[in-house]
């Protein structure tokens, strides 16, 4: 593909969509500067897309089987773009810093030191726990969309000296965030 900090500025650019993504295997085509392309993108699409490409690299993308998506079955900007960012279901999640998870604060608490750093997450699709083949659990994804992590935060399992900072204050927030953007996006 071209190197767009060497390549002169087309006057078109192409936006590819990931795999898993809605518009799987398909790009658009946007006429512009780099930075008005882009901009445009973003009011359509939000950040459900993947790459960015000169113009010029088309047929590389027609080589490997992707299709335009047309003008015309693209997304109004304002509300398909709120509704793709509120679409759940929305998850809390709690998991150690090696990334194992923990289904609630209380099975953590069984077994984690009171000083163990915690990352407390609200995510979806892409960004929810695997299964790890190689324990018995669930961990945190080695990869996700973007969009599909909301918030993180780190806290320790016990906050000594305020517990409104600790995992067990951090993970009720998380779900309670979880629960208004299931709400709000009508998944419940």
């Amino acid at each position: 593909m071209t190197d767009m900090v060497t390549a002169p500025t087309p006057e078109s650019w192409i936006f590819t969509f990931g795999s898993g993504q809605k518009h799987d295997g398909k790009y658009v085509v946007i006429p512009g500067t780099y930075s008005e392309a882009r901009a445009e993108m973003l009011r359509h699409f939000g950040n459900a897309w993947s790459f960015q490409y000169a113009a010029v690299d088309r047929p590389a993308l027609d080589e490997v089987g992707m299709v335009e998506l047309l003008r015309l079955e693209w997304p109004t900007p304002a509300e398909d773009a709120i509704t793709e960012a509120l679409r759940g279901p929305w998850l809390a999640v709690l998991a150690d810093r090696t990334g194992a998870v923990y289904p609630t604060y209380a099975e953590a608490a069984k077994v984690l030191f009171d000083d163990t750093e915690m990352t407390i997450q609200v995510v979806r699709d892409s960004a929810e726990p695997v299964d790890d083949e190689d324990a018995e659990g669930m961990r945190l994804p080695q990869q996700y969309f973007a969009g599909d992590l909301i918030f993180e935060i780190d806290a320790f399992l016990v906050d000594e000296e305020d517990p409104a900072l600790g995992a067990k204050a951090r993970y009720a927030q998380a779900q309670a965030m979880a629960d208004g953007l299931n709400a709000a996006g009508g998944t419940r």
